[in-house]
C-alpha cells in the first residue's frame, strides 16, 4: 500500500517547519515566493495529494484597479494620460492585467466605493490623484484590497505613495530661470488646489529667496477654479507690472499662458520667457516648443506595478513616500537676459 505523504514529510525533505509547509500550501502570508515554490515543487516530487492550484497572488498574474476622479477627464490633461498608458504597458510586461474606473462627483460626495473594488474584482488598487480629503480618508478606511497612492499623498492617509519630485523640480526650473539672467519671475498655478501645485510653489518660492528675490503677491497667479478646471487664455490674469519670465506649474497652463500672451502681444521667447512642468502636451496645443521640468512617467509606473505588487504578494518592500525625480528639458521658450 502506497504511503501516504503527510506535509510533515515535506518539511523533513527541505528542512523547513511543518507551519511554513502548511502556509505555503494554503496560500497564506509569510513565506516568500521563492521558498514558496520550493515547497510546492517538493510536495509534488512526493505525490502529495492536495497541492493548491496556483494562484494569481503568487504567480504575478493580477488584476489591478486604477481608478481616477472624473475631472481629469474633463480636463484632458496629457501628463495623466500619459501616466496610465505606461502603467498599462508595465502592468502588461509583468503579466497583469489593469482596469480603469472613474470615480464621479457624486461617487465622491456620497462616499461610494468604486464597483471595480466594491465588488471584488481586482487584486490591488492604485488611486491615480487627487480627490477630496473626506473620500480620501473613506477609501482609506474601505479599502480592504492593498493599494497605493500615485501623484498624490497626504500625511493623513499613512498609504504608501509614489510621486513626481514636484518641490526641487520647480527649484531646478525657477534656477534656471536664473541662470538665464531672469530674476523677475512669476509664478502660474493656484496654490493648494492639489499638493503637486503646492509643492512646485514652494520650490520656486525656495529658488526666488535663495537669489534674494521677493516673492511679489502679483507674480503668484491663480490658473484654475475651485473645481480644478484649467482657465481658458482669456481668463489668466496677467500682472500690470510683467515679469520677464514665468514658471508654470504643468505644461498645459504654460502652453494656455503662452496663448494669452501672444493674444496680448507678447513674443515668446523674444519679450517674455516662459517654462513648464511635465514636458507633455498634446501636439497642436502650442506652437512653440516649451523648455520644461520633465518628469520621469516610465519610472513611476514601474515603481507603482513593483510596488503594489510586492504589496499583493505579501512579501517585504519599502514602506512609505517614493519620490521620483526628473531633468530639464531645454527647447524653444526661454531667451537669455
Amino acid at each position: 500500500m502506497k504511503k501516504t505523504v503527510r506535509q510533515a514529510d515535506i518539511a523533513e525533505a527541505l528542512g523547513v517547519s511543518i507551519v511554513t509547509v502548511s502556509k505555503a500550501l494554503a496560500g497564506k502570508s509569510g513565506v516568500g515566493p521563492a521558498l514558496r515554490e520550493e515547497i510546492l515543487k517538493k510536495a509534488k516530487e512526493l505525490g502529495y495529494a492536495n497541492i493548491p492550484a496556483p494562484s494569481s497572488k503568487y504567480t504575478g498574474n493580477f488584476n489591478l484597479a486604477l481608478i481616477f476622479h472624473e475631472k481629469y477627464v474633463e480636463l484632458n490633461t496629457s501628463f495623466y494620460s500619459k501616466l496610465t498608458h505606461q502603467i498599462t504597458l508595465c502592468a502588461m510586461n509583468t503579466g497583469s492585467y489593469i482596469m480603469s474606473e472613474i470615480v464621479s462627483r457624486e461617487m465622491e460626495r456620497s462616499l461610494v466605493l468604486p464597483r471595480l473594488v466594491s465588488e471584488s474584482k481586482v487584486d490591488g488598487v492604485i488611486v491615480l490623484g487627487h480627490f477630496s480629503p473626506m473620500y480620501m480618508n473613506f477609501l482609506s478606511e474601505n479599502l480592504k484590497l492593498p493599494f497605493i497612492l500615485l501623484d498624490n499623498y497626504g500625511m493623513d492617509f499613512h498609504v504608501d505613495s509614489i510621486i513626481s519630485d514636484s518641490y526641487y523640480g520647480a527649484y531646478t526650473a525657477t534656477n534656471y530661470l536664473f541662470g538665464m539672467g531672469h530674476t523677475k519671475i512669476a509664478y502660474v498655478g493656484t496654490v493648494l488646489q492639489t499638493g503637486s501645485i503646492t509643492d512646485r510653489f514652494l520650490g520656486y518660492q525656495r529658488s526666488m529667496i535663495e537669489h534674494g528675490q521677493t516673492v511679489r503677491e502679483d507674480y503668484v497667479l491663480d490658473d484654475r477654479g475651485p473645481a480644478g478646471i484649467v482657465y481658458p487664455a482669456d481668463m489668466l490674469q496677467l500682472p500690470e507690472d510683467m515679469p520677464t519670465a514665468f514658471f508654470c506649474n504643468c505644461d498645459i497652463t504654460a502652453s494656455i499662458l503662452i496663448r494669452r500672451l501672444k493674444n496680448e502681444g507678447y513674443r515668446v521667447p523674444e519679450d517674455v520667457s516662459v517654462v513648464g512642468f511635465d514636458n507633455f502636451v498634446y501636439p497642436g496645443a502650442c506652437d512653440i516648443e516649451i523648455t520644461s521640468y520633465e518628469v520621469d512617467i516610465d519610472r513611476m509606473a514601474k515603481c507603482a506595478i513593483n510596488l503594489l505588487s510586492k504589496k499583493i504578494r505579501g512579501v517585504y518592500y519599502r514602506k512609505g513616500l517614493y519620490i521620483m525625480e526628473g531633468h530639464m528639458v531645454l527647447k524653444d521658450s526661454v531667451r537669455k537676459l
